[in-house]
């Protein structure tokens, strides 16, 4: 069901043009299409349920690094909460699905903590097998989810190290999992990667997290745990809308000359701009540059000359939504443009 909500809703746009008046000559004017993410309610909203499935590397080369692997999903487990969902897939020369996913509820988080205290490390580094495994949880509960309110979902992948068995090259081991991850059918759904020890290829593990807008990082010892899952799973329980996507028209005779962006054009006939997810108090922006006609005369009034549609998936109401807004310039002979932004 597709609606534009005459109360507060998760998201807000706006189109604030560079003028808010041009002479009749017309020409070039910049705009900002501004969005913003707010939870409503704020803090007497519930933040966003989560799924994680987590892939762990459990060969022989993290044997010395095992205690912290340990400590690591530990601290996950404590921070989730019985509304979250955990997997635990634990991957060497075979992989082991050590925890399905399940609700972190007092019984969940027990077997959970059963599972990684249980965690050896043996065999070789069968790393797109773990992964693979880890988002094949997130797509079998998937149907689950439908009718009831939204989830974040999340895969986290922890290693010291290279594939060194099922696929072993880097390319091969990206399209593989890419393709994978295409299948989950949640509208978002990073892989975050955490690399442990030195030997780790950080640079594989950078470009997996950036193809499904997730998080790299290194976690030396103890003391990174914190703050590199902290924010990781902030992030997701602060989720507010998903598959946020912005059509550009123009109205009568303006030309859309340009649209300054750093997030994915979806289609250039119509104009679609694609931002993925939206979180709590997160702003973005992109810049679109038009050509305003001539006019004769002065209009009389503000004129639309540009037309915005947001569509998006709002987490807590879980239905979807369109936000519209028309962009409108005062034209005058004789005047010098007055600046907005």
């Amino acid at each position: 069901v597709l609606s534009q909500p005459d109360t507060p809703c998760a998201v807000q746009l706006n189109g604030i043009p560079e003028h808010d008046t041009i002479s009749l000559d017309g020409g070039r004017l910049g705009c900002i299409a501004h969005i913003t993410g707010h939870r409503c309610g704020q803090l007497d909203s519930p933040s966003t349920p989560i799924d994680i499935a987590a892939a762990v590397d459990c060969s022989s080369s993290i044997r010395s690094a095992m205690p912290l692997i340990r400590r690591t999903m530990a601290f996950v487990v404590s921070e989730l909460r019985s509304c979250d969902r955990l997997s635990i897939v634990c991957y060497h020369d075979e992989v082991e699905v050590r925890l399905p996913l399940r609700c972190m509820d007092d019984a969940g988080k027990a077997a959970a903590r059963a599972a990684i205290e249980t965690m050896t490390a043996q065999g070789c580094t069968n790393l797109s097998g773990g992964i693979i495994s880890a988002i094949d949880q997130l797509c079998q509960n998937h149907q689950e989810q439908a009718g009831t309110q939204s989830r974040g979902a999340a895969v986290f992948v922890l290693t010291d190290g290279f594939p060194t068995c099922g696929i072993t090259n880097n390319a091969e081991l990206l399209r593989s999992v890419s393709a994978a991850h295409e299948a989950v059918g949640r509208t978002s759904c990073p892989i975050s990667a955490f690399g442990f020890g030195e030997s780790h290829d950080s640079a594989m593990l950078s470009a997996l997290a950036e193809r499904t807008e997730g998080a790299y990082c290194f976690i030396d010892d103890a003391e990174g745990i914190a703050p590199a899952f902290a924010e990781c799973l902030g992030s997701l329980q602060s989720l507010v809308a998903q598959n946020v996507k912005l059509l550009i028209q123009p109205v009568g005779d303006t030309g859309v000359l340009d649209v300054l962006s750093s997030y994915p054009e979806e289609s250039a006939v119509p104009m679609i701009i694609n931002f993925g997810d939206l979180r709590h108090e997160e702003e973005k922006d992109i810049v679109i540059e038009m050509n305003l006609p001539l006019w004769l005369v002065p209009p009389g009034a503000p004129q639309p000359c540009l037309s915005l549609s947001l569509s998006f998936w709002d987490v807590a109401d879980a239905r979807s939504h369109v936000l519209k807004h028309v962009v409108r310039i005062s034209r005058e002979n004789g005047i010098e443009s007055s600046s907005r932004i």
